[in-house]
């Protein structure tokens, strides 16, 4: 309802777009794809660990049943914080924001396991992780769109696709950590070397923005850009 009252409505021209067999092409895009692998793989970690919130709070750290909440409240909470702080940081340096937001979730996630055994530190650490996910996801949404502007409705669901993949992926392999004997804080380790794989695919994907235009080249999804705004103008 929301929508429909307050987002004004615009033709579909006005965004460049050219039908669903235009938008899958522009999709197609190698940056694009890297982008949303490193979606995939860098947030990952996130749910590899909130998964198993609960039976972490109770067992590792002490807490009782009734305590889980409040701890699942923090995590929202640091999600507003995290995305709060974040976006001003992509608006000034979407890349090194990218790299900057991944290092600091692995490292959240380092110290999740040792956190984890106190039901204080283990609620900051909670809350940390809510934050350093919530700063992975903006940015990454910001790349994917900029890298797919000839196919922007695509771009957009894909990257939540690709998020999803990681809430599902990461659930999977945190429950694999625990049911093969290796404890609650497996996932957390687990976490970190996801966002770890994460981080080599966007640093691979920076790499090949850096030698695109010294090779003579346009950079990735600039043409597209210029073309949908040409197209709206």
């Amino acid at each position: 309802m929301g929508i429909a009252l307050f987002v004004p409505r615009m033709p579909a021209s006005a965004f460049g777009g050219g039908g669903l067999r235009h938008e899958l092409s522009a999709l197609g895009g190698q940056q694009v794809l890297l982008g949303l692998t490193t979606a995939v793989f860098g947030f990952a970690g996130v749910f590899a660990v909130y998964s198993y919130i609960s039976p972490m709070m109770t067992e590792l750290a002490g807490m009782a049943p009734g305590g889980v909440p409040f701890v699942l409240a923090l995590f929202g909470t640091g999600m507003t914080i995290g995305s709060l702080v974040i976006g001003p940081l992509a608006d000034r340096a979407l890349r090194p924001t990218i790299h900057g937001a991944l290092v600091c979730l692995a490292v959240v996630l380092a110290l999740f396991v040792f956190a984890v055994h106190h039901p204080w530190t283990a609620a900051i650490a909670v809350l940390a992780l809510g934050a350093t996910g919530s700063a992975v996801v903006t940015p990454l949404q910001v790349l994917v769109m900029n890298k797919a502007a000839a196919a922007p409705s695509l771009a957009s669901a894909s990257n939540h696709s690709a998020f999803n993949l990681a809430n599902a992926g990461g659930a999977w392999l945190g429950g694999v950590g625990i049911s093969m004997g290796l404890g609650y804080t497996s996932p957390a380790v687990i976490g970190v070397v996801l966002a770890l794989v994460g981080l080599g695919v966007a640093l691979f994907s920076a790499s090949l923005d850096r030698s695109g235009p010294r090779a003579g080249g346009r950079p990735e999804g600039a043409r597209e850009a210029e073309s949908s705004l040409q197209t709206a103008q």
